[in-house]
């Protein structure tokens, strides 16, 4: 990434399911009490990271990088999610290098996406072995723990794209070119088969293990959505992790803002201090001893308990704006809110009214490529 960082993109069509209600008579039995929800396991996610560090450097079209793209589909497919891949060539300044965007595929209730994604591939670093334990390897085990998890609890309002992308790091120095490939490929893609307008969210993890886990809010973000996490984050007790300063970030989750996909990045970019980037970042120390479990199950619940509240703010918003059909059968019917405005109309997808609470973007430190 990049303090402004940046990246690629890929091509996958929505799989979208719409589930039909069954009404039950009078006399049936009553229901027996819910379960509760089913956990996310940072241990588990933790594990993922493990045996993706364990490959070593996973640089785009390495050897070790076909390694982690197994793995990945693999563990997905266990989940018993549809697995997408694609495969592509990216032109970077040391020539043409090929890369695969692996996605994750949980069909929802009725149409529309939400992307939750991370990146699994490695920066190229000739002098230092660089494992990218916290870069790389801590997002995709929390997106991986994220997707098994959100299967077993069952069919979502929305279908989920769990995507890993290739090509988030620089194959050089840090540059719009020279970055975010696999991000940037999956956006043109969806751009060139006229399905942007059905991704309704986008979310981005990266460098969520620091074992002193400092998140600021990233002003390239989604106001409204961002401040979601850091509401929810209070409410469970982890508001000293969700930090109210901002950072100005270019990552993944870049190429969908610009196309006008409400996205947030969840990233800690003092890795290792509190300074920006951090001592561990991009050095050989970036192993898995600098990556808590007890970080990962922080983002991990914040990310979990957040969802039904985007997933409700997206259907009000398009809903109320009559962008999709109210309440399907065995459907809540949304809250009343406030009709949003054309002002609030982007890149062909109705936008939420940005917070009122946000502030003028103050940057924490140079732009730099993470």
């Amino acid at each position: 990434m990049r303090y402004r960082m940046k990246v690629a993109g890929i091509a996958f069509a929505a799989l979208t399911l719409m589930a039909l209600g069954q009404l039950r008579c009078a006399s049936s039995p009553p229901s027996p009490p819910s379960k509760p929800p089913v956990p996310f396991d940072a241990q588990r996610a933790l594990a993922d990271a493990a045996d993706l560090v364990a490959l070593g450097p996973r640089p785009s079209g390495s050897e070790a990088s076909r390694g982690a793209q197994n793995l990945i589909i693999t563990r997905l497919k266990a989940a018993g999610l549809i697995v997408r891949q694609d495969a592509f060539v990216a032109s970077t300044p040391a020539g043409d290098v090929a890369m695969k965007n692996i996605m994750g595929v949980l069909q929802g209730k009725r149409p529309g996406v939400i992307v939750i994604g991370t990146h699994y591939d490695t920066k190229r670093m000739d002098k230092i072995r660089f494992v990218g334990a916290n870069d790389g390897g801590a997002g995709s085990g929390a997106v991986l723990e994220l997707a098994r998890t959100m299967a077993a609890r069952g069919q979502p309002r929305y279908t989920y794209w769990f995507v890993f992308f290739d090509g988030e790091e620089s194959v050089g120095e840090w540059t719009e070119e020279d970055s975010l490939y696999g991000s940037r490929h999956l956006v043109d893609m969806l751009r060139a088969q006229k399905l942007l307008g059905d991704i309704r969210a986008m979310i981005l993890l990266d460098l969520i293990g620091d074992a002193d886990l400092t998140i600021l809010k990233e002003s390239n973000s989604y106001g409204t959505y961002r401040d979601l996490f850091w509401d929810k984050a209070r409410e469970l007790g982890n508001g000293q992790y969700f930090r109210p300063e901002f950072a100005t970030v270019a990552d993944d989750h870049l190429p969908f803002a610009q196309a006008g996909i409400r996205s947030v990045n969840l990233i800690d970019f003092m890795y290792g201090d509190r300074n920006v980037p951090g001592k561990y970042w991009h050095t050989a120390e970036d192993t898995m001893d600098k990556v808590s479990a007890k970080s990962l199950q922080v983002v991990g619940d914040v990310v979990l308990a957040t969802l039904p509240d985007i997933e409700h703010l997206t259907y009000v918003i398009e809903t109320r704006a009559g962008f999709a059909a109210p309440a399907e059968p065995g459907e809540a019917q949304a809250e009343e809110v406030t009709p949003a405005s054309e002002d609030d109309v982007v890149g062909g997808v109705l936008a939420a009214p940005e917070s009122p609470r946000t502030t003028t973007p103050k940057p924490v430190g140079p732009p730099l490529a993470p």
